[in-house]
Order: structure tokens, then C-alpha cells, then sequence
């Protein structure tokens, strides 16, 4: 076992100096999509890092929303720039992070029906006010982890529900947006566990606002 004193500097490294395992990591912010490699000590890999920006599509009435088919392309431009040259086998891991909480809603065909609604979203005020008008929050809290606030899924369902129907019957699926992103692009369906502790929804989603 190498003892701690022993360990590397964390500086970047050529790919000629990095240690098996090869990582690559994806990061989805709110202002780009950025892919690099890491080698098995977590340091970057010399020029090994791309970026992609993006803007929110913001509105008066509390839209903030991005399309995710655009980040799903988004990732897989900064992947194919990152792993240029590389031989097959390279990497023996990805991760991605994303921001949250986000919600797509998808069809039966796995396309997405809506862009996704990020955590800046506000247009589901109202479906917030009856929902805190109902549950007891502090008691939601202590049972799944999350507040009633717009940022989480609960109101955005009422909210969807009664102002979009169609979109409401067409949507075989919710998923998050790294959800989205791995399935569309590696056919992957699953969600990690931080991402369902704030996705729980309290409720079934029958509230209207009066």
C-alpha cells in the first residue's frame, strides 16, 4: 500500500504520465456541458478537457428551461473531442453529474415531450401554495429529504398536469436530465441514488390550484 506521504501532487499530467485507470468525467452546469480525463490518481489529464456553452431559455413568468435533446448532443461533441486518438479500451470509467433538480418528460418512443424544466423554474407557484396548503412540510421534510418548493418535482407535476394535458397523456416517463442523456446516448435507463432522494414525490399528483 503506498503510504499518503507518498502519493503524487495533484497537477495535471500528460497522457503519457497518467496511471491506469482512465476516467472520464461530464459535468452539465447551467452555463456549459464540459467533458475531461482524469488518470488513476484523480489528476487532469493534459489536454484532455472541452467545454460546450449553453444559456437557459428565460422568461417573465418564471421559465428557465434548456432543451435536452440539444445537451445530449452537447455531451456527445465534447466526448468524441476528448477521446480523439485515444486506443479502444482507454477509459475504464465514466461518470456525469448533472444539475438538479431537472425534470424531462418522455413518450413512449423515448423522445422527450417537453425541453427540461431545471431548478430555476418558478411557474409552478401556484401548485406550491396549495400543496403547502395541504401537507404539513416540516413532516415531508423528515419523510423524503425534500421541501415543497418550485425547485422540486411535486408542484411541476400539478403544474404540467393542469396546464399541458396533452403533454401530460403523451409522457410515459419522468426523468432527469443525465437520465435522458444516458439513455439517449448509450441506451442506459436507470437513475442513481442522490438523484431519486430529491425526485420523490410526496403525493399522488391530483391537487389544483383553486
Amino acid at each position: 500500500m503506498t503510504a499518503f506521504n507518498e502519493l503524487p501532487e495533484a497537477t495535471s499530467v500528460s497522457l503519457a504520465q497518467a496511471v491506469q485507470p482512465i476516467v472520464l468525467a461530464l459535468d452539465i452546469g447551467s452555463g456549459s456541458t464540459r467533458c475531461a480525463l482524469y488518470d488513476g490518481y484523480a489528476r487532469p489529464i493534459k489536454k484532455r478537457t472541452f467545454k460546450a456553452e449553453h444559456l437557459f431559455t428565460e422568461r417573465a413568468d418564471g421559465t428557465a428551461e434548456i432543451y435536452a435533446d440539444q445537451v445530449a448532443d452537447e455531451v456527445a461533441q465534447v466526448i468524441t473531442q476528448t477521446v480523439k486518438g485515444l486506443e479502444p479500451g482507454s477509459i475504464r470509467a465514466v461518470v456525469m453529474d448533472t444539475f438538479a433538480s431537472s425534470l424531462v418528460c418522455v413518450d413512449a418512443q423515448g423522445e422527450a415531450v417537453t425541453p427540461c424544466i431545471t431548478y430555476a423554474d418558478g411557474r409552478s407557484a401556484a401548485h406550491l401554495a396549495v400543496l403547502r396548503e395541504r401537507l404539513d412540510e416540516a413532516d415531508i421534510h423528515q419523510r423524503i429529504g425534500a421541501r415543497l418548493h418550485t425547485s422540486y418535482h411535486p408542484p411541476r407535476m400539478l403544474w404540467l398536469q393542469d396546464s399541458f394535458p396533452g403533454v401530460w397523456a403523451a409522457t410515459t416517463k419522468f426523468l432527469s436530465l443525465g437520465e435522458y442523456v444516458y439513455a439517449k446516448l448509450a441506451g442506459i435507463e436507470g437513475a442513481a441514488t442522490s438523484t431519486m432522494a430529491w425526485a420523490r414525490h410526496p403525493e399522488p399528483a391530483h391537487a389544483h390550484p383553486g
